[in-house]
C-alpha cells in the first residue's frame, strides 16, 4: 500500500489511508516503515495526547496508523473503500 499510495494520491488527492495491522506486535514495525518513507502520517494513539477541542481531522493525503484495538469496525464506517489483505 505504501508504494501504491504516491500513485492513488495523484489520481485523487482528497485521500487519506488508514493502515490497522492485524496484530498489536506489528504497529511499532508499520510505524517504523512509515517513518522511513517520507509520507504525511500520523498514529491514531498521538491523539490521546490532545485536548478534545484541539483535534483536527486527518488531512488530505495523511496516512492513518490505526494503532489502537476497537476502533476499526468505526473506520469503515466513514471509508469509501476498503482493501483488506496481508504484507
Amino acid at each position: 500500500m505504501l508504494e501504491a499510495w504516491p500513485a492513488l494520491l495523484e489520481a485523487d488527492p482528497r485521500l487519506a489511508l488508514v493502515l490497522a495491522p492485524r496484530h498489536p506486535e506489528r504497529f511499532e514495525a508499520v510505524a517504523a516503515s512509515l517513518g522511513k518513507s517520507g509520507l504525511d502520517w500520523v498514529k491514531r494513539s498521538d491523539w490521546r495526547l490532545q485536548k478534545a477541542d484541539e483535534l483536527t481531522p486527518v488531512k488530505p493525503g495523511t496516512v492513518l496508523l490505526l494503532d489502537t484495538i476497537g476502533e476499526l469496525s468505526s473506520i469503515y464506517s466513514v471509508a469509501s473503500a476498503a482493501f483488506v489483505g496481508e504484507a
